[in-house]
């Protein structure tokens, strides 16, 4: 199972998943797996975001689900994006700061038609680290 919108932290394993595995009688990671997948489109190049992301994250209940989920992703991108596996509060951390950043600071910096990452050649690695 895949949730794809954007969500508070803690919303996955701590909201969904409780509910999931009580309407299905199921265990998440046994039975079933569960992936946080957020999108990072623009309105405008929704299509072309979608096939062609700078990177993947996957909040992952287990490496079995994450593993299921990038290789869709492989088969259906364009290009070959940088897959990020997480645990869903991290995941669902960093699509909250990526957003936010790239929201308040790309769209200003960079120039008409080139990606966050042409403007930013840095690895998703390292966009979290703060300096020493």
């Amino acid at each position: 199972m895949v949730l794809t919108s954007t969500v508070l932290p803690g919303a996955t394993g701590g909201q969904l998943l409780p509910v999931l595995e009580a309407a299905s009688g199921k265990k998440c990671g046994q039975d079933f797996g569960l992936c946080y997948n957020p999108e990072f489109i623009a309105l405008g190049s929704v299509i072309r975001d979608m096939l062609n992301p700078d990177l993947v994250l996957i909040g992952e209940s287990d490496a079995r689900a994450g593993a299921m989920l990038e290789q869709i992703h492989r088969v259906l991108c364009d290009n070959t994006p940088h897959f990020a596996h997480l645990n869903f509060v991290n995941a669902e951390l960093s699509k909250l700061a990526v957003s936010t950043f790239s929201g308040t600071t790309t769209e200003r910096l960079r120039p008409p038609g080139t990606s966050v990452s042409a403007t930013f050649p840095r690895s998703p690695e390292t966009v979290m680290e703060l300096p020493s």
